[in-house]
């Protein structure tokens, strides 16, 4: 089941399919999914340190209306959280799932809710963007803050980019109502300054449905083309030229020449695109045909280990630990599968209708936690798993 993209200059990306009405029973997944005869678990050393709680409900048997309720209560708490301040009736909270043509609306930003808040523009829609690493590492909390990103757009001409991003200044917000001056980052200022933003984009063939970047190798960037191709570039130089102090030297210039280094046809386009966190060498790749391949990122992005999926391949993430070892999330099955390079051709572990019979959309697996792994679906929801206890798939 393949993505439908906007051809349109105007709105986000058109990468996302229609969301669902999701008002269907909760998953064994709101919490920690599974039971203790789920099937065998990999050791885990930090398993203890944790407590796993049951879901709500027990033996996951609300019914739809228990469920609801639940919900709703949920949206009332945040909702009253956010008028704490005193201004109860310029506060509404509601479910995006229940919007309508009659009464979503625009939505309209609360600056209370942000400590740091910029608005950036572009020429044309993109559907997909990475952060690049650069080098300062990761929980920053001293403002200015500044930011690298990939991203490709969806341009109504035929004139699409791969585009590096640099943003420096990115100051805090001020807020007048507030009492303790932020003690805590008193001493870095508020980062009031010039907003810098610069760029290199370079021509790409093809609409990119999707964009990842190398964490080992800051610069080696992949895309996922609606030409069905999946293409390799190495854009350290121009990493390491943004990233450059001022005045150290000429800046990049805003177009590149540079060409994809290596390039893999596929068979069907696809979205699903992620570096390995564990080996330089290792891309993901998932197709709207259901195919999913490692292939080599060192530069000739051969096929090293491969897989077909009953359905396509929406969302691929590699293990934070296990070089090997990747997941992946489903179109109509919507089944979450683990899958290991040393036993190519079948699913290690498997959980079916991950979101309720709904096409499970993304998935992020944990760096700093190991077995879990964060889910959404066309039913509206999020949901967070342990992989450990999914299942053997049975054939």
């Amino acid at each position: 089941m393949g993505k439908t993209k906007k051809r349109s200059g105007g709105g986000g990306g058109g990468g996302g399919k229609a969301a669902k009405d999701g008002g269907g029973k909760r998953s064994d997944a709101d919490a920690m999914v599974g039971s203790d005869d789920d099937g065998p678990e990999f050791d885990d050393a930090f398993e203890d340190e944790f407590i796993v709680e049951e879901p709500v409900g027990g033996d996951g048997s609300d019914d739809e209306e228990d469920a609801r309720m639940d919900e709703a209560g949920a949206l009332s708490a945040i909702a009253a959280d956010l008028a704490r301040d005193g201004d109860a009736t310029a506060t509404a909270c509601r479910d995006p799932r229940e919007n309508t043509a009659e009464t979503a609306g625009d939505l309209e930003c609360d600056p209370r809710a942000y400590r740091m808040l910029h608005r950036l523009g572009s020429d044309w829609p993109c559907l997909s963007f990475a952060f690049v690493p650069d080098g300062l590492g990761g929980g920053r909390t001293r403002f200015p803050h500044s930011v690298l990103a990939a991203c490709g757009s969806q341009a109504a001409d035929g004139d699409h980019r791969l585009t590096l991003l640099k943003l420096e200044g990115l100051g805090r917000m001020e807020h007048g109502d507030s009492d303790d001056s932020e003690s805590e980052d008193s001493d870095d200022g508020d980062g009031a300054g010039d907003q810098i933003a610069e760029s290199v984009a370079f021509a790409h063939p093809g609409c990119v449905n999707r964009v990842a970047a190398s964490r080992l190798a800051p610069g080696i960037l992949a895309t996922w083309s609606e030409d069905a191709a999946v293409r390799l570039w190495d854009a350290r130089a121009e990493t390491a030229g943004l990233l450059a102090p001022p005045g150290s030297g000429p800046r990049p210039a805003p177009r590149s020449a540079r060409k994809a280094s290596a390039t893999a046809a596929r068979a069907a386009e696809g979205y699903a695109l992620a570096f390995s966190p564990a080996s330089a060498a290792s891309l993901a790749c998932g197709g709207n045909d259901g195919s999913l391949a490692i292939l080599a990122g060192d530069g000739d992005l051969r096929a090293t280990a491969s897989w077909r999926a009953k359905a396509s391949v929406e969302d691929v993430a590699f293990s934070p630990t296990e070089a090997t070892v990747l997941m992946a999330c489903g179109g109509a099955a919507a089944s979450l599968s683990v899958y290991d390079a040393r036993h190519a051709g079948k699913a290690m572990l498997t959980r079916p209708n991950a979101h309720g019979g709904e096409d499970a959309n993304a998935l992020s697996w944990n760096s700093a936690v190991a077995y879990l792994v964060a889910t959404a679906g066309d039913d509206g929801v999020a949901r967070v798993w342990n992989p450990n206890r999914f299942k053997i798939p049975s054939t």
